[in-house]
């Protein structure tokens, strides 16, 4: 395996890792402290990670009859959490 594949192979672990919330080129903890710094509390930043994650996987499927109305959830919650903060 060369480094291509490791990479392609990483993108495609995000739907099928239900608990995963990293798109292996962010690096988590540097956003975790930064985050931090902001006001953001650990549970807040895991509710962004996640929500993150499931705008991605929303976004990399095709799109079914319900799907603008899920990606419109996500992104409402993601408003919300981010003008918390």
């Amino acid at each position: 395996m060369d480094s291509l594949e490791a990479s392609r192979l990483m993108a495609g672990m995000i739907p099928r890792l239900d608990r995963s919330f990293t798109d292996g080129q962010q690096k988590t903890w540097e956003t975790f402290k930064l985050l931090m710094g902001e006001g953001y509390s650990p549970a807040e930043i895991y509710d962004l990670h996640r929500l993150k994650r499931d705008l991605q996987v929303a976004l990399e499927h095709p799109v079914p009859v319900d799907g603008d109305r899920e990606t419109k959830k996500i992104l409402t919650k993601l408003e919300i959490l981010v003008k918390k903060a």
